[in-house]
């Protein structure tokens, strides 16, 4: 069995999240879709870093999926006063292995729900994208509304709520 880790990404990291975004939302241009994700850079990388909880999920010290978390406090907040998730990525090779359902269970298991509390989270997706809407239901999340922030798309946001663990 493949041994995988659920970790923080640090500054040592960047590298190798900027070039994993960019090759996981090259698709997403060939649609016509932009997200920001789409045209991250190191710079890009190293900042996301810094200023958010950014987790990353690795196998034989390779990172093959990654997920945002910005928070109501941070400079650059989700729709709702929840915890926000974005850059959400995985890997083309490893696609339709339910790599981006693991990632996000340890992220709802170890830092959402263990350490944070929280009971719900949010995230925002191009309301016109011919998959992600749907891909996002699976995992359990439901449509919000949908918001022209300024993107070449509208955006449609989304919300999870979590169950609660039991001691």
């Amino acid at each position: 069995m493949t041994h995988r880790i659920f970790k923080q990404l640090t500054i040592e990291d960047s590298e190798n999240l900027a070039s994993l975004i960019s090759r996981s939302y090259a698709q997403n241009l060939a649609l016509g879709i932009q997200f920001d994700a789409s045209f991250m850079t190191h710079d890009d990388a190293r900042e996301q870093i810094l200023s958010h909880a950014v987790y990353g999920l690795f196998e034989e010290a390779k990172l093959i999926a990654t997920v945002t978390i910005r928070f109501p406090w941070s400079n650059k907040p989700g729709p709702e006063a929840l915890p926000h998730i974005g850059w959400f990525a995985v890997e083309e090779t490893y696609k339709g292995q339910k790599i981006g359902l693991a990632l996000l269970n340890c992220l709802e298991t170890e830092i959402l729900m263990k350490t944070l509390k929280a009971k719900e989270y949010t995230l925002g997706t191009a309301s016109n994208h011919p998959w992600l809407v749907e891909y996002y239901k699976q995992f359990g999340f439901i449509e919000l509304y949908i918001k022209d922030i300024g993107k070449p798309h509208k955006t449609l946001f989304m919300k999870k709520t979590l169950l609660t663990l039991t001691p």
